[in-house]
């Protein structure tokens, strides 16, 4: 049995672990058994569920309530949600997403505010509360299947997400009172769904397996190591905008400028016009995977004009190279990452549900030289693992020995400044005295020291040493490595930490007191998210013992 309830008598209702997969077009929610991990379905029957919430002059409207009506209220449904929460409004990605929504994004204080009208009255949303609306809907999906209220979760999250958009989840379950065990890696989660269940992996020889999601907004690539028990992530790459969407907007593009100069309309000029057909467009994508060629029609385009056209697959293919292009280097990435040549790969499993489109399934073939795996479901897995997560940090559950080693995907900096505000980086005053986990000390660069370096262990502690007379203040910020993996307008720092009522150091020779020695404990917590736990003035005192007097030897 993969686990039992650790204790039988406690009431089922403490004994609710579920795992939520949020993507950008859909959920999906799983809950921990005495007998395994379930997908639950929602009202609708449905495994999946739409991920977005409307807005209307009677009510709010969550998931698939929300789909159903959004044609006749577009510009009150807020979708994407994964791709708007946490961002800055003048961020490359919100600017981004503004030209593919219906609905308005307005800036306040620098961040994304969404106006809606609810029940007749202007209402100013944040994608914070939005989120919170959506995990609250799939967490009452899981209360009515146990009849019982439901805490404890894991979130998944992709791998890319920066401490803000880390943070931001982090708040929108704490607003509907979810208690959020561990915010977990899609590709980690899939990778613990896949690993588990193999009773097989041998103990003394790492099975190393590629775990590519392409989801309907972007692609992770990660290289996992297996070994009986225990799972590591060696390495993981990513492209925000390699997804789903991508290949519906050639699609979109391409029957735009086809009905633009037969028809003299102009889709990009109506935004329920342009919703209508980006929703025909991946339709015909889905029919394309199982046919040669695949219509599109829509009634009523525009000025009540009928539109309609076909595609061929072959066609499409062609459209679809630069695409092609960007997953292979995300691949590569990975690869170089981790330092493993394609030889040492036991299996690649694929998941997500761009995956299904035939021309990917192809190029992947030829890039591995292999078949792609199709052992874990692709809708279903990620949601499967985050309960499974669930399971094995709650209490509730006793759950068969597997260990889960995460790392981060971006190298952590520090700097730091006196009272008096003059910069003292360089490495100067500072020790990294090591971490729990044992790894390689932190290099420095420029003025700025890495304490987190890339694939970094999750969690992970740091020890640094400072020598100080003064209050000084600690930057930790994203490294110049880092922001260059990132779109331009992330915020480069992360917090400030200042480090105040300093006791006076070990006198000198002089007789003056000098610098105090400083420990401060930083840690990358379970969630991936940087926190300074403590920071400690140690004070060291010279003890001048006698010697042992001598003993004499008895004969």
């Amino acid at each position: 049995m993969l686990f039992r309830s650790w204790s039988p008598t406690e009431p089922v209702a403490d004994m609710s672990c579920i795992g939520i997969d949020v993507g950008y077009d859909t959920a999906v929610v799983a809950i921990a058994r005495r007998g395994g991990i379930d997908v639950l379905a929602n009202e609708v029957s449905k495994r999946t569920t739409a991920c977005m919430v409307g807005f209307t002059d009677k009510e709010r409207k969550h998931g698939e309530a929300a789909l159903s009506g959004i044609t006749s209220n577009i510009k009150n449904t807020v979708t994407g949600l994964k791709a708007v929460i946490g961002k800055k409004y003048h961020s490359e990605e919100i600017q981004n997403e503004i030209t593919k929504v219906a609905y308005n994004m307005t800036e306040s204080l620098g961040n994304v505010t969404i106006p809606v009208s609810l029940k007749g009255e202007e209402n100013v949303m944040t994608p914070e509360k939005c989120m919170s609306m959506m995990l609250k809907t799939m967490a009452k999906i899981a209360e009515a299947d146990q009849s019982a209220p439901v805490h404890d979760c894991v979130l998944s999250v992709p791998a890319y997400f920066t401490q803000a958009e880390r943070h931001a989840m982090l708040d929108a379950a704490k607003i509907v009172g979810l208690n959020v065990l561990r915010l977990m890696h899609d590709t980690t989660a899939a990778a613990l769904s896949y690993g588990i269940y193999k009773t097989d992996l041998p103990a003394d020889k790492a099975t190393n397996v590629v775990f590519l999601d392409m989801g309907a907004s972007d692609t992770t690539v990660s290289i996992v190591s297996f070994v009986k028990g225990k799972l590591s992530v060696l390495s993981t790459a990513c492209d925000r905008r390699l997804g789903g969407r991508d290949f519906n907007e050639l699609l979109v593009d391409h029957f735009r400028n086809e009905w633009l100069e037969k028809h003299k309309i102009d889709a990009y000029t109506n935004a329920k016009a342009m919703f209508r057909l980006r929703t025909a467009a991946d339709k015909q994508k889905k029919v394309l995977s199982a046919n040669a060629n695949a219509p599109i029609s829509v009634e009523c385009f525009m000025n009540d004009i009928d539109v309609k056209g076909v595609m061929e697959r072959d066609h499409f293919a062609t459209m679809c190279e630069p695409l092609f292009e960007k997953l292979q280097k995300v691949i590569q990435r990975a690869f170089d990452g981790c330092g493993l040549p394609m030889e040492e790969i036991a299996s690649v499993e694929v998941l997500g549900g761009s995956v299904r489109i035939p021309a990917v399934q192809e190029m992947l073939a030829k890039f591995f030289g292999r078949e792609c795996s199709k052992t874990l479901n692709f809708d279903e897995c990620v949601a499967k693992g985050s309960a499974l997560q669930c399971a094995m940090l709650s209490p509730a559950f006793k759950v068969r020995d597997f260990s889960v080693n995460d790392v981060s995907m971006y190298p952590i900096a520090l700097s730091w400044t006196s009272s008096s505000g003059a910069a003292e980086g360089g490495g100067e005053g500072m020790e990294v005295d090591g971490d729990e986990k044992a790894d390689a000390p932190a290099p420095k660069t420029g003025s700025n020291t890495v304490v987190f370096a890339k694939f970094n262990t999750v969690p992970n502690t740091k020890m640094l040493t400072f020598y100080r007379k003064d209050t000084f203040t600690l930057t930790a910020a994203y490294s110049d490595e880092a922001m260059a993996d990132q779109p331009s307008g992330f915020p480069q720092r992360i917090n400030e930490y200042t480090i105040s009522n300093i006791p006076p150091g070990p006198l000198g020779d002089d007789g003056t007191p000098g610098p105090a020695k400083i420990k401060v404990k930083l840690r990358l917590d379970i969630h991936g998210c940087l926190e300074l736990e403590s920071a400690v003035a140690i004070e060291e005192e010279l003890v001048d013992e006698e010697p042992p007097p001598d003993r004499k030897s008895v004969v």
